[in-house]
């Protein structure tokens, strides 16, 4: 059964759907269930997930928690009537007009369309204006000649660009324009863009990406479904800097168009005769009629005298596009107009070429693939989304029926994938650092890597590996593109694929070697299946031709290297059994990520390999000694973990010195010199409640407070420490704490011990462990390993950890935490110390983070005794970006200014913010910290202004935006 958050998310970003018509069913306590409109319930505000019993549509009940009910995808209730493709925020609604004998240009009336076509001829023209050199070029002889060749054309939508405000008038003056077309043309003043369609428009939007320059869109309807045609101009090389602002355009552009859920059609003038379709990921409706190979320039200063004066270099280009993004669009036909002169005195009717494309439906497409598979995904595989503990585990692990039912309500924010908009799917941008491929097996690896070492520069880049897909989605879009990989992987039946067979590819500078892998028809099956499935994410080649890359050959003879090759490899053969997903992280190599079985369609996720346990000589009585002695007149405690007993290898050693009288602290920090002359990077802590000073002596980092005590004598000073302030109370209550944690668990502190080494390890594999990162304290995650050792006591250790976490998965976090007297607070999560002055120790989680410990927390419910239990968490499946904290010199006040930040992400609309608790660079460069920005980021626009206020009174902090793969494996 799906949890009510997924339910939830479906609702609000399937297009299918009208949140409008949705009621949530909230439970209350001793009272009726509350109905809360869908689009007034807040996620992660005032009313958790679990909370949430029952959901209707039209007043049917869709979803209900206690029956198991989920009709969602099913029942006729609550569908969206004329679903929107234009959506804010990046479209701006626009008013598409018709003309009225009476009225003039008015609002276009919907208009039901009975017979939708199953062809459409689509024409981009740029009309040249009268900006430059306007004594030159005959632009009040040139409109008319325009007029009629628009006519001549007959086409269903005409796009044009550089419309001025004569040509305009006499467009909308046109009577065959008036009878036949309606006419979109909002801000047209500022950017000179106009569509006409012969076909009912359903609705137009406009997004404008500068002063000037804007992306018009309409929506029809085909034969396929709702199709949105969009026109644009790119900046020109007039402009200063003109290259560089085409490729902001087109990423911005790319990013808007991508949560378009419909079959898109991109026309307009490029002013690029490079490969815009690569960076938008379509498909070059000029290149599939006449092939790559095809130069055919729209604007040609060589013939055309019109171009000749605009052209800064003289070089005929093709900057004129249709671009396609559907495989059920396939273009039949694609012509220049207007590549004459219209007059006897050698006058054209533009410097550009205009440029008509006849687009028929492969409707046959439609039939052979899921509604929308192509675009984008509804819902997540079977697995995802199911819970997967039954009542039975909880028994097994002590846990009552209740608990389990309160468990299966908080799995809200735990593997599902949600489909939103802006989020990647299949149709999201390729990246160079992500593939689909076939791996051989290991055994087979020796003689092929053996000449790959020698003979190819790739070889500590990319495993041996016969390329599927190239340029794939990035990885945190896996997920989403799990169910589609798998429903491919289905269909083809795993085969035998006889390695043999030296062959290679000549390029320019260079000659690829590679193995002919065999089974020729198999692999053309698997890659059909894939393409079928990912068109826009397919090798820029005209054909399919398996290979495994042996070597590159440049100042060798190719002959020499296809000789040694045969000399070395000998016949093998291989089961294609898996296909493999890759990406490469950072300045790492190709690494995998998942298996997909063919024919099962089996799914295997690639933990990451957990952290190293570095086990080190600590000098820690020593240190204590140490210190005592230096500060005789003190009294020198262990707190933390090493005064519980349960620290981890590698573990800090954290102290509080009570001195009598006024602390000195430069003093202090004199004795402990001298008592420590090979310490290293001492600081002093300033900013903190109370003074302090932080070192490391060998291997050992040492955390020092010192806390002043007046005329109380050092040894009395924890239990008198309500006489003195605020700040050296809490630190006095560090020895206190932890004594009442020990005594908490007294019959069964082995148990606690292990326990809570257990879950420390487990919370630093996830990146939980950190407060000033927004994750739990070490005392905080110790009073939960105690609570659970003291309600449960003699549960063997694999028991006991099972049952810790299935406790605090299911825990309503609104409900205090203590070992001691109850005390409440406001925080998102309430463990409060056991002992005075009481307060919470997990003030640090954000709303946000509350939700991911408790996400986390129920997956190591399900993991608990496998190896995944303490792999790091899937960082790159889960944030499509990060905003990169980079820290030039001490970092402590920025680690503790950390939360801020954070929650200021959140408040930004980033929900799943993950701030991951360790550095990925240190000394020698700076220190850089990657905080990952969920599925929706905040562009870097909005990022710099989130963090502006933040890095003020940082010097040296700085945050900027980083996309999913440039930063490293986490650990």
């Amino acid at each position: 059964m799906r949890t009510s958050e997924e339910i939830y998310h479906q609702i609000r970003w399937d297009p299918r759907f009208d949140p409008a018509r949705f009621v949530l069913g909230v439970n209350v306590r001793g009272a009726a269930p509350k109905r809360v409109p869908l689009p007034a319930f807040v996620p992660g505000g005032d009313i958790p997930w679990h909370r949430v019993i029952f959901v209707e549509a039209d007043g049917e009940t869709v979803w209900d928690r206690a029956s198991g009910l989920d009709v969602v995808n099913t029942s006729p209730a609550g569908r969206a009537q004329d679903p929107r493709k234009l959506n804010a925020p990046f479209f701006t609604a626009a008013t598409p007009l018709t003309w009225d004998a009476n009225l003039g240009w008015t609002p276009a009336e919907p208009v039901t369309v009975t017979w939708p076509p199953t062809t459409l001829r689509v024409l981009t023209w740029n009309t040249l204006w009268d900006r430059y050199f306007s004594d030159r070029i005959e632009t009040a002889r040139r409109r008319p000649l325009l007029v009629d060749a628009l006519e001549q054309a007959d086409a269903d939508v005409i796009a044009l660009q550089e419309v001025e405000p004569e040509l305009l008038d006499l467009i909308q003056s046109t009577p065959w324009i008036r009878d036949s077309y309606t006419l979109c043309a909002d801000n047209i003043a500022k950017n000179k863009l106009l569509l006409l369609s012969r076909l009912p428009v359903r609705e137009a939007g406009i997004h404008a990406y500068g002063p000037y320059k804007a992306l018009s869109a309409i929506t029809l309807e085909l034969a396929t479904g709702r199709v949105v045609l969009a026109t644009t101009h790119l900046t020109s090389d007039y402009a200063q800097n003109g290259p560089t602002k085409r490729e902001s355009e087109l990423a911005t552009i790319a990013e808007g168009l991508l949560p378009v859920d419909a079959d898109l059609i991109l026309i307009g003038d490029f002013n690029d005769d490079g490969h815009p379709e690569k960076t938008l990921t379509m498909r070059d409706a000029w290149t599939e009629v006449h092939g790559p190979s095809d130069k055919t320039p729209t604007f040609d200063p060589t013939k055309n005298p019109l171009a000749a004066i605009q052209s800064l270099g003289g070089r005929p280009a093709r900057i004129d596009r249709v671009l396609l993004r559907s495989p059920a669009l396939n273009p039949t036909t694609a012509t220049l107009l207007g590549d004459s002169p219209a007059t006897n005195d050698n006058l054209f009717i533009s410097d550009h070429y205009g440029l008509a494309v006849e687009i028929t439906v492969d409707q046959d497409t439609l039939g052979n693939t899921p509604s929308g598979a192509h675009r984008r995904l509804d819902i997540t595989s079977e697995a995802h989304a199911q819970a997967r503990i039954t009542p039975e585990a909880h028994a097994q692990a002590g846990i009552t029926t209740k608990a389990h039912a309160r468990a299966k309500a908080t799995t809200g924010a735990l593997t599902w994938t949600h489909i939103t908009a802006g989020q990647a799917t299949p149709a999201a941008p390729s990246t160079a650092r992500t593939a689909v491929v076939w791996i051989p097996p290991k055994e087979l690896w020796p003689p092929i890597q053996e000449i790959r070492k020698k003979h190819d520069p790739q070889v500590d880049r990319w495993p041996p590996h016969v390329t599927l897909i190239s340029g794939f989605i990035p990885e945190s879009s896996f997920e989403a593109a799990a169910p589609l990989l798998t429903t491919a992987a289905s269909t083809i039946t795993p085969f035998t694929a006889p390695l043999h067979g030296i062959h290679t590819f000549h390029h320019r500078d260079n000659t690829t070697i590679w193995l002919n892998p065999g089974a020729p028809e198999s692999w053309a099956s698997l890659h059909h299946a894939l393409k079928h499935t990912f068109p826009t994410h397919q090798a820029h080649h005209e054909t399919f031709t398996p290979h495994l890359t042996l070597a590159k050959g440049s100042g060798r003879l190719p002959e020499v290297l296809v000789a040694e090759c045969q000399a070395r490899l000998s016949p093998m053969t291989a089961r294609v059994g898996e296909i493999v997903l890759l990406s490469r992280r950072a300045g790492e190599p190709m690494r995998p990520r998942a298996t997909i079985a063919l024919g099962t369609s089996e799914l295997r996720w690639i933990n990451e390999p957990p952290m190293p346990d570095i086990h080190r000589e600590l000098p820690v009585e020593e240190a204590v000694t140490r210190l005592r002695d230096c500060l005789g007149e003190g009294v020198v405690h262990v707190v933390g973990s090493r005064r519980l007993r349960c620290e981890l290898a590698g573990a800090d050693l954290d102290l509080v010195a009570v001195l009598p009288g006024v602390v000195d602290l430069g003093r202090v920090e004199e004795r402990v010199v001298e008592a420590f002359p090979q310490v290293k990077g001492m600081r002093r802590v300033v900013g903190a409640r109370v003074p302090g000073l932080r070192m490391r002596v060998e291997d050992l980092e040492i955390d020092l407070v010192v806390v002043g005590v007046g005329d109380i004598a050092p040894e009395e000073a924890v239990s008198r420490r309500g006489e003195l302030d605020a700040g050296s109370a809490i630190a006095l209550s560090a020895v206190s704490d932890a004594d009442a944690i020990l005594a908490a668990v007294d019959g069964n502190q082995s148990g606690f011990v292990g326990l809570a080494r257990q879950v420390k390890a487990w919370a630093r594999a996830k990146g939980l462990d950190s407060a000033p990162f927004g994750g739990l304290s070490g005392l905080a995650w110790t009073i939960l390993a105690a609570q659970t050792v003291r309600e449960t006591p003699n549960l063997p250790s694999d028991d006991l950890l099972r049952t810790f976490f299935a406790t605090w998965a299911a825990w309503d976090w609104r409900e205090p935490i203590t070992l001691g007297p109850v005390a409440f607070s406001d925080a998102p999560v309430q463990i409060m110390t056991p002992t005075a002055p009481v307060r919470p120790c997990s003030d640090q989680v954000t709303i946000g983070g509350r939700d991911l410990l408790t996400q986390e927390l129920y997956r190591a419910w399900e993991t608990t005794g496998t190896d995944e239990l303490l792999s790091p968490p899937p960082m790159h499946r889960r944030h499509t970006a990060w905003a990169i904290v980079t820290i030039k010199g001490e970092m402590g006040k920025a680690r503790g200014r950390m939360r801020a930040l954070i929650a200021a992400l959140e408040r930004a609309g980033a929900s799943d913010v993950h701030a991951w608790p360790r550095p990925f660079e240190t000394e020698p460069k700076p220190t850089r910290f990657a905080i990952g920005l969920g599925h929706t980021p905040p562009n870097a626009t909005t990022l710099t202004e989130i963090t502006a206020r933040w890095t003020e009174g940082l010097p040296g902090v700085t945050v900027n935006r980083a996309e999913c793969g440039e930063v490293p494996t986490l650990n």
